[in-house]
């Protein structure tokens, strides 16, 4: 495989990796130990500082700092929510950025055809347009309905899943990290 595509793909999976372990470490800190911080964000440098509550934030010199508050404004304990949609929105970037740059390197390569007769393309094809289109509902527009029912690892998507939600048991966290090993597979014989 080029190593172009070989190190954009493990990229996109320390990406997740990274996405998963936030999660599992924010998903059980209790939300007053959150609060105690504030994080302030730098424009000129794109830093990130915590600042403990009652102590003035570090001089910052030459740009502007915005400060953020772990969920200002909302009312009751919003940790487990917010981490959850966090890991949602961590396993869509996941899949939408595997399908992308496999298509693409397909694409630019004429591999196209070889991609789609992959037993993983049309389904993930259709998470990937799921997540990007209507933010996790089943979508089949722009094609989709000639690639439905889509079969991979004993999972089908049918015809009438559209616009129901796309649920994690059906597929979820696991199956991301088992679709990247399938695409990997794949992209690890292409020329």
């Amino acid at each position: 495989m080029a190593k172009a595509l070989s190190n954009q793909m493990l990229i996109i999976r320390s990406n997740y990796v990274l996405g998963l372990i936030s999660w599992a470490l924010l998903r059980y800190v209790p939300e007053s130990t959150l609060q105690e911080f504030d994080v302030v964000l730098l424009a000129d440098s794109n830093l990130v500082h915590r600042v403990r509550p009652h102590k003035a934030p570090p001089e910052f010199t030459g740009g502007e700092a915005i400060k953020v508050t772990w969920l200002e404004g909302s009312a009751g304990d919003k940790t487990r929510g917010a981490t959850d949609q966090f890991l949602k929105s961590v396993v869509r970037q996941f899949n939408i950025d595997l399908y992308e740059i496999v298509r693409l390197y397909c694409d630019r390569n004429a591999l196209t055809a070889l991609m789609f007769q992959q037993p993983w393309a049309a389904f993930l094809r259709l998470v990937r347009s799921s997540f990007v289109h209507t933010d996790a509902y089943w979508d089949f527009t722009g094609g989709g309905k000639n690639l439905v029912p889509a079969t991979w690892h004993g999972k089908t998507i049918t015809k009438d899943m559209e616009v129901t939600p796309v649920k994690v048991d059906f597929y979820g966290y696991f199956d991301s990290w088992k679709m990247w090993e399938d695409v990997y597979q794949f992209a690890s014989q292409l020329p």
